[in-house]
């Protein structure tokens, strides 16, 4: 499947405020629908490269996944990675056809998730590659009951092996769930104000400004926050700029490269571990925890949920954290190590590593298509990289008060 990835800076993409179902509308565009939608003037087809003629104010970005529709010749109404870019046109590789005709459409690619169960502000998404996930995201957006409407927002995620409506798991296993807080991620603690509980798992967008140590907080939401999203039919990791300031947060929703063959729970939830109430200063703001200052630190299992124990056994989830190469006795982050040289002088390149995830039993297994660098990236963001014959789409996933100080990799495929 095609490694695809999303910005809030590309042409119709849906805007992330901070508002109660804006949420939900960036994840829905980017795994159901797609966007910036218009019509194809020309096709011409020769060498197998389709030059597709556009509008002067496309939008479209090299590399990035288009899904073209309408055409007379049907093996044309596909998938493609955009190969070049220009003023009025793209350029994408052709199937075996001379020409393309008809009224085509354009436009970027959904992942082709579904949406299994819907409600107000909230859905529950299901992979299309369910060998590879056969597991259920729930996301809830919509404003808890006994919330103040002007506090910072966020949706409360759950991960499960199926559903039975919106708001029933009936049997199914979830998480993040324990014997003491059963359903406290999807329902809180029942407490209404500034002592309630409002979830557990959460993926916040908007909380104040200045110094954003709470939920109870009325202070500089904002009307536009900047994300990025990299995914296929089976995973997906999503950054949020959380604030006005440079805080961001890495969340994501994989299944695990498992090391066992019995390995029925591999299922991952990154998300901020909002288990306090909405008054408590906590970790929404702390560095190295899944917040607003996220960086993914190796070693730290704050708001890193597995469904459950590889053995199945146990009603409550596992937590976990995540590590790659040891190039340092310090916890480390990738993309901002000076423990290797930039580059590695004996490929005058960079060195990415698959992504552990640990337990206390052990290895659990990787993630999906994500890498580790192992150096200290200098090159900026949403850069392109060529290495061994492949290319990886860089990206910046923690803004601090250093700027951007934390990269990820991710494998292009197909």
């Amino acid at each position: 499947m095609l490694t695809k990835f999303y910005y809030s800076t590309m042409k119709g993409a849906p805007n992330l405020a901070s508002e109660w179902g804006s949420l939900l509308s960036v994840l829905k565009g980017c795994l159901l629908n797609g966007f910036n939608e218009q019509q194809v003037s020309s096709v011409a087809i020769a060498n197998g490269i389709a030059t597709i003629t556009l509008g002067s104010d496309h939008g479209f970005i090299e590399h990035q996944v288009v899904s073209i529709s309408g055409a007379d010749q049907a093996i044309f109404n596909a998938e493609y990675r955009i190969i070049s870019v220009a003023a009025t046109t793209i350029t994408v590789k052709a199937p075996s056809i001379e020409s393309a005709t008809g009224s085509i459409l354009i436009k970027t690619a959904a992942m082709g998730w579904t949406e299994k169960f819907t409600g107000t502000n909230k859905s529950v998404f299901a992979a299309k590659d369910t060998i590879k996930n056969r597991f259920v995201l729930r996301v809830d957006n919509s404003l808890p009951a006994g919330y103040d409407t002007t506090w910072g927002k966020f949706a409360r995620v759950t991960i499960a092996e199926d559903m039975i409506d919106i708001d029933n798991f009936g049997s199914f296993a979830k998480a993040p769930t324990s014997p003491t807080n059963i359903n406290t991620n999807e329902q809180g603690n029942g407490v209404i104000g500034a002592n309630g509980v409002y979830g557990w798992a959460k993926w916040y967008h908007g909380v104040e400004t200045i110094s954003y140590l709470k939920e109870q907080s009325t202070a500089g939401q904002s009307a536009t926050l900047d994300w990025e999203i990299v995914g296929d039919d089976s995973y997906f990791y999503f950054w949020v700029k959380i604030t006005n300031s440079d805080g961001r947060a890495t969340y994501a929703f994989a299944p695990i490269n498992s090391v066992s063959s019995t390995d029925s729970f591999n299922c991952f939830l990154s998300a901020t571990d909002g288990l306090r109430a909405a008054s408590v200063i906590g970790e929404i703001q702390y560095t190295g925890r899944n917040s607003a200052n996220c960086q993914w630190k190796s070693l730290d299992e704050s708001g890193k949920f597995i469904l459950r124990d590889y053995t199945g056994v146990g009603s409550g989830h596992k937590p976990c954290s995540l590590f790659s190469l040891n190039v340092s006795n310090n916890q480390q982050i990738s993309g901002r190590s000076e423990n290797l040289p930039f580059p590695n002088k004996p490929d005058n390149s960079v060195v990415l590593h698959d992504i552990y995830v640990k337990t206390d039993n052990g290895i659990r297994g990787t993630l999906p298509v994500i890498k580790w660098i192992n150096n200290k990236w200098s090159f900026g963001n949403k850069i392109i990289l060529d290495k061994h014959g492949g290319k990886f789409a860089v990206l910046g996933a923690n803004f601090h008060n250093e700027g951007m100080t934390s990269f990820f990799a991710f494998e292009i495929r197909g």
